[in-house]
């Protein structure tokens, strides 16, 4: 009895809805309280679409659940459960998955967060050089390996090896004695 009695989000009691006024608790009220009166059903309507809606985007931002972008057919995707590469062939009926030829020919039925677009290929690297607003020219980075192969061994993330490297001749300094201008 109490549980239908307490009120929901929307403001009433789900005995309330249904019968169109209070009910008798052992909690005391006024008696006009407990008289029948017209319940604006469009007004309820409203704020339990409300708060779905709020309760919805709040999932959503805890969760970071994103809608994912449309693949289009022809698109190379990797696939992740096969560890291989495959075409978009056509879109299923059903929402968010797609048809995918691998590159054995095998035809599968993939949803959309198993499967990764490629990046297109680039033909020609940049020949123009990236400048500040300044005007000086800004080199490349180069990715820094904290743990090099060299000839079968490893060598020590904290040793740089000089420029010229030979297979009878090595040599490594440490990370103090080089000149760092």
């Amino acid at each position: 009895m109490f549980l239908r009695s307490a009120p929901l989000l929307n403001g009433k009691s789900p005995a309330e809805l249904l019968m169109g006024r209070r009910l008798n608790t052992v909690i005391p009220v006024l008696p006009k309280t407990l008289q029948p009166r017209a319940v604006d059903q469009d007004a309820v309507r409203k704020k339990e679409t409300a708060a779905k809606q709020k309760q919805s985007t709040s999932f959503n931002q805890r969760h970071r659940a994103k809608e994912q972008p449309r693949i289009e057919i022809g698109t190379e995707v990797f696939i992740r459960d096969r560890n291989k590469y495959g075409l978009v062939t056509q879109h299923s009926h059903n929402p968010r998955s797609v048809f995918v030829e691998e590159d054995g020919g095998t035809i599968l039925r993939r949803n959309r967060s198993a499967l990764v677009p490629t990046p297109p290929q680039q033909t020609e690297a940049s020949t123009v050089p990236t400048t500040t607003r300044s005007g000086r020219i800004v080199k490349p980075i180069e990715k820094v390996r904290s743990i090099m192969l060299l000839e079968g061994g490893l060598v020590c993330p904290f040793f740089k090896i000089s420029n010229e490297l030979t297979a009878n001749n090595v040599s490594l300094t440490t990370n103090s004695e080089v000149d760092t201008s």
